[in-house]
């Protein structure tokens, strides 16, 4: 059996290797693999096989030494000939829960740190107890499927849980070969064969659409099920004596939905509200992606979830944007897409025309006086007239009206001559905000 190796500051075995072949898309899933999957759960000597510093033995028989391939204790340290250097090793995966023969209840993952902490949240139920022949433990293992390929390129690590029932008085045992292995045991499959009664693992919320139960000899499609493509799903195996069961946790791609424009100092303000994650469904906050763009940096709008700003003005017409989805500690599970920039508003030749009075805009005069300005990309503009300098009142303007790239609206004047007025004319559109245009003119 091939030995685990386990890295400082993880729990549990870390990687289980398999080449993978074939395809997954959004919300329909297959999978081929081709040749035998290679997933032993051992340590050598009296080392635990789920401590991550594997640590020295603790009986007799002496340990090989940690390698690249196994980890495992250094040797035994002072234990009587014949002692059981598995006796006293305890179960230190993801998460477990001791069960009586026809006992029922759950247990949930928790207090995980690092990237074992997407895990939190994940619970085992167990429906009918009398699944159990004796008292046992049903433990939660994490494995890593290395080297992922789908149809199109290589994914990376994929990460799945093994649940395991073993013996809860004694959780290892020593095998022919020197290693202390899980004290596996059986269970009534009557029970497990029966879909109203098969123990129920429910993923932690969020994160994964579809499940994948991988079994000892993956020779062709038959030997693979889909079996949800929900978040809870019901388990027709486990590891047991009885031979081996993964599930592999899908991929689980952000549906990315996107509004992207300009403001006035030309930074890029990106909008992901209706972004979902397939996982739930649910739009995704800031908490829950992971953005980044190719040439821009993107920081997040404070009190806006799901609204980003380039921390520097952005020419560019496209942004290459990668949002990533709550999976992303357990399997790649990034959306590329490349984001059209729209052209901001521009405003242009922004002027009054007070020739019905001479040239001079005559204070509290009752015809209007009309304002006219060029614009490009703009859905909508307003103007708006201010005093700059005197006591009376700005006036008011109309709704401006667009007519192709000619925008105009009608001012009538305040109550003061001598008073400054200044006119402010803004422009909206798919590209953001335009760079406000003023002309200021005194009252006769």
């Amino acid at each position: 059996m091939r030995q685990e190796h386990f890295t400082p500051g993880e729990r549990g075995p870390v990687t289980a290797e398999a080449k993978w072949q074939g395809k997954f898309r959004s919300r329909v899933y297959k999978l081929l693999l081709a040749g035998a999957v290679t997933l032993g759960v051992s340590a050598c000597g009296g080392g635990n096989p789920d401590n991550p510093d594997g640590g020295a033995g603790t009986g007799g028989n002496g340990g090989t030494g940690g390698t690249t391939e196994g980890g495992g204790g250094t040797g035994g340290s002072g234990g009587e000939a014949g002692s059981d250097p598995c006796k006293d090793l305890e179960f230190e995966g993801l998460g477990s829960g001791v069960y009586e023969v026809n006992e029922n209840g759950s247990f949930t993952v928790e207090g995980l740190q690092g990237p074992d902490g997407s895990y939190n949240g994940m619970s085992f139920e167990v429906k009918d107890g009398s699944m159990f022949v004796q008292k046992s433990r049903i433990g939660l293992m994490k494995v890593v499927y290395s080297d992922y390929k789908d149809g199109y390129g290589a994914i990376g690590d994929v990460s799945g849980v093994r649940p395991v029932v073993f013996d809860d008085s004694q959780n290892y045992i020593l095998n022919e070969n020197g290693n202390c292995v899980l004290n596996t045991v059986s269970l009534n499959q009557a029970v497990l064969d029966d879909p109203l009664k098969r123990p129920v693992m429910k993923t932690p919320e969020g994160y994964f659409t579809t499940v994948f139960n991988v079994k000892s000899s993956i020779e062709n499609m038959a030997d693979y099920s889909l079996l949800s493509d929900r978040t809870e799903f019901a388990l027709d195996s486990l590891t047991s004596a009885d031979g081996t069961s993964d599930y592999i946790l899908g991929n689980s791609r952000p549906e990315v939905t996107y509004s992207v424009t300009r403001d006035q100092d030309d930074h890029v303000v990106l909008d992901l509200t209706g972004t979902k994650d397939e996982g739930d469904g649910s739009e995704a906050t800031m908490g829950a992606l992971g953005v980044s763009a190719t040439g821009l940096t993107l920081e997040p709008v404070p009190g806006q979830p799901g609204k980003f700003i380039s921390t520097l003005p952005f020419l560019g017409s496209v942004i290459p944007l990668s949002v990533s989805g709550r999976n992303q500690h357990l399997t790649d599970d990034t959306t590329a897409v490349n984001v059209n920039v729209p052209p901001k508003p521009e405003i242009s030749n922004l002027a009054i025309d007070c020739s019905s009075t001479g040239g001079y805009c005559i204070s509290d005069w009752p015809t209007p006086y009309p304002v006219t300005f060029s614009v490009i990309n703009a859905l909508n503009c307003n103007v708006t007239p201010s005093v700059i300098s005197g006591i009376g009142s700005p006036g008011s303007n109309t709704p401006v009206i667009i007519n192709g790239t000619d925008a105009s609206s009608m001012h009538t004047t305040g109550s003061d001559s001598l008073d400054v007025i200044e006119l402010e004319a803004n422009c909206k559109g798919p590209g953001g905000s335009a760079t406000p245009k003023t002309i200021q003119f005194t009252l006769q």
